[in-house]
């Protein structure tokens, strides 16, 4: 239905100026704000935007805790002063609050909990306090805001849709919120559209208001009422127009009667100027000359409205909609190389198919295109995180952004959300210093941390970096040995030992607290990148700082994979982890404890033989190859039959049955109809397979 569509756009938009809260709060919070004033109205704006779409939809509960917020912002916008670190604080508490109610509204139909309500009240309580005393602050007399002189009535006409009803569409809430704005003196219906009762409809909608409404309100404060609504379905006269935009009205209302006695009766019009208006009606030539002024008024005021009104050449899209469309090109490029084959020997349809596949693979890649998201949305969030967790932490920290317009696939941006915010924290905790220690190191007393992403080698990387104190490899080892996590006399790389930090049960924090020490965190981050198809490095030096740096793929739709083959079986293996190709030489295969290895130019590498992991039937190849892959620093040899080559493929979930199959993270179907597994590089690298 039109209306669940209107709720969910709706809690989008929300969601959307609840971000913008966020963002002038902590412009207003950092030194570097440089306009109060334009923050402030950031504030109002986002504020009063969600109060009045709540009050369409029936959000009693948003709008009665907005409305009082909305009354603070105004004061502080009034007083154009600098806000207290204490008022940006219930700022903050207020703008979490919202978003504690909208998800509530989102998800539940009943009255808030019990302690939703508390902290309601307990807020209201805070922000009535802190508007009192902003009001008492002021010393000296401040500009008044204009208002409007004189008579404040304003002339609302409003005429509903005749599938509003069947929509789902209740004009009350409008009313309603129409008298937050102010005092309805009076509304009239238009009996003029209601039809005969034998020709009545009783789905239809036939209302029509004419509402003279007393308010000191900016007209766009009351455009934004009627946002839901067709710009047709309306028309504002504020207090004092010209009598030529009356006939304007009239004019368009020209099937109905009695408009011009209802004006009357609610005071906007005189007698005498209801006939004038008449007469121009009739007569619209007569005074062209007399009411110019009046006709240029009355069209800015309508450019004024009609431009207040959102633009945007975006489209909001379902992402499953989006899901489909790549799944069926991918079911199309599959089938094209099916035809393609078919076609060999025949010049003409070969040709033909080869231009429609090339067709096919430019719509793959529009497609793609349209799941790509900028990383800006996940950067910005973590403004807000910076700022408590340091704040909690006793800890003075400086976030910088870059590359925030490189965009990624949907999917990766949802999944990415959870390790970024894991290493953000923990480079707060671990890394950055407290401001004393900092400065016996003759460091700045606030720390600085940076969030960037660019384009590496097919791939983005996500940058988290930090100017602390580093990570001290003897230090790991030792603990990592303490915990029975490596041997003491086992050789290890300055890499595999940072890898360490990502062992379940690894920390280097000797008390737990509420953000670390457990030993938990460091290895879901590697599991969820790893799941993504990505690898973290980590690069740090004692006192100058760590870097984490996540290498992620474009999207997790296509796959660069390259093809082997292992018996009368094929297989897939991500492009991004196959170093080279070499042939083997069995002589060479030596074995111990842990499993087959050969020596690789002076370096041991492991061996995994696909044919024992999966128990495959077939004849051995007499001429077998070593593919050499890498994972989170470690080199693992993969024994195959053939070498197929590399290809671009779609990839296929696998299903609930094969959910715990070790070693195979997804399939694809090959040109011949045929499919082939795509393997887990993390699991094929595990102690168990080598």
């Amino acid at each position: 239905m039109e209306l669940d569509f209107a709720i969910a756009t709706f809690f989008e938009e929300s969601a959307e100026n609840l971000e913008l809260m966020e963002k002038a709060l902590l412009s207003l919070e950092s030194d570097a704000a440089e306009d109060i004033s334009e923050n402030l109205n950031a504030l109002f704006r986002a504020v009063h935007t969600i109060k009045g779409s709540s009050g369409m939809f029936g959000f009693d509960s948003v709008v009665a805790f907005t409305h009082v917020l909305e009354n603070l912002l105004q004061t502080l916008r009034e007083q154009k002063k600098p806000v207290s670190a204490e008022l940006i604080t219930v700022l903050f508490e207020s703008r979490d609050h919202m978003e504690a109610l909208l998800n509530h509204c989102q998800q539940n139909d009943g009255e808030p909990s019990a302690d939703l309500t508390a902290e309601t009240q307990r807020l209201l309580v805070r922000l009535e306090s802190v508007n009192q005393v902003q009001e008492e602050a002021v010393s000296e007399p401040m500009a008044a805001t204009p208002v409007l002189t004189g008579n404040p009535n304003w002339q609302l006409s409003l005429r509903f849709d005749p599938d509003s009803f069947r929509d789902g569409m209740d004009p009350l809430p409008i009313l309603n919120y129409l008298g937050s704005l102010g005092e309805i003196s009076s509304v009239e219906t238009v009996e003029s559209l209601l039809p005969e009762i034998d020709d009545c409809d009783l789905e239809h909608c036939y209302l029509g208001f004419e509402i003279s409404l007393n308010s000191h309100a900016s007209e766009k404060d009351i455009i934004n009422t009627f946002a839901h609504l067709d710009e047709s379905a309306y028309r504002i006269l504020p207090p004092g127009s010209p009598l030529s935009l009356y006939a304007e009205t009239l004019s368009a209302r020209e099937t109905e009667t009695g408009l011009l006695d209802i004006w009357v009766k609610q005071g906007a019009l005189t007698g005498e100027e209801a006939s004038i208006i008449a007469l121009k009606v009739e007569s619209p030539f007569e005074s062209e000359a007399d009411d110019t002024a009046d006709n240029q008024a009355s069209a800015n005021r309508a450019a004024a409205q009609t431009s207040s009104k959102m633009k945007s050449s975006s489209l909001r899209v379902d992402s499953d909609k989006l899901d489909e469309l790549i799944n069926l090109i991918g079911e199309l490029v599959t089938s094209g190389a099916g035809v393609a084959l078919l076609s060999h020997g025949n010049g003409p349809v070969q040709e033909a198919v080869a231009n429609l596949n090339g067709l096919v693979e430019e719509v793959r890649d529009a497609a793609l295109k349209l799941r790509m998201v900028q990383v800006a949305g996940t950067f910005n969030r973590f403004n807000r995180l910076v700022r408590d967790t340091a704040t909690s932490m006793g800890k003075k920290v400086e976030l910088l952004m870059s590359g925030e317009e490189t965009e990624l696939d949907k999917s990766v941006i949802e999944h990415i959300n959870d390790p970024l915010t894991h290493l953000v924290r923990n480079a707060i905790d671990h890394g950055i210093e407290a401001p004393e220690e900092r400065r016996a190191k003759g460091k700045p007393e606030t720390g600085t941390l940076s969030l960037s992403a660019f384009h590496e080698a097919g791939s983005i990387v996500l940058e988290i970096k930090d100017d602390g104190k580093g990570l001290d490899p003897e230090f790991i080892r030792k603990r990592a040995v303490e915990r029975g996590l490596v041997s003491p006399d086992q050789m290890m790389s300055r890499d595999e030992i940072f890898q360490l930090i990502f062992e379940p049960g690894f920390s280097t924090k000797e008390i737990v607290t509420d953000l670390s020490g457990r030993g938990v965190g460091m290895d879901v981050v590697r599991r969820n990148i790893n799941d993504l198809r990505g690898r973290i490095e980590v690069e740090s030096e004692v006192d100058q700082g760590s870097t984490f740096r996540i290498y992620m793929p474009l999207t997790l739709a296509i796959i660069d994979g390259f093809l082997i083959g292992v018996g009368d079986e094929r297989f897939v293996l991500p492009l991004e982890s196959v170093e080279e190709c070499v042939a083997l030489d069995a002589a060479l295969v030596k074995a111990n404890k842990n499993g087959a290895y050969i020596n690789l130019r002076e370096q041991v590498l492991p061996l995994v033989d696909l044919k024992q992991t999966f128990d495959i039937q077939g004849v051995d190849s007499r001429r077998k190859s070593v593919v050499v892959i890498h994972n989170a620093g470690c080199r693992v040899g993969v024994i195959v039959d053939k070498l197929l080559g590399e290809l671009q493929t779609v990839i296929k979930p696998l299903g609930p049955v094969f959910k715990r199959l070790s070693g195979v993270t997804g399939s694809t179907i090959m040109a011949d109809g045929e499919v082939a597994l795509i393997l887990d590089i993390e699991a094929l690298a595990s102690p168990e397979n080598l």
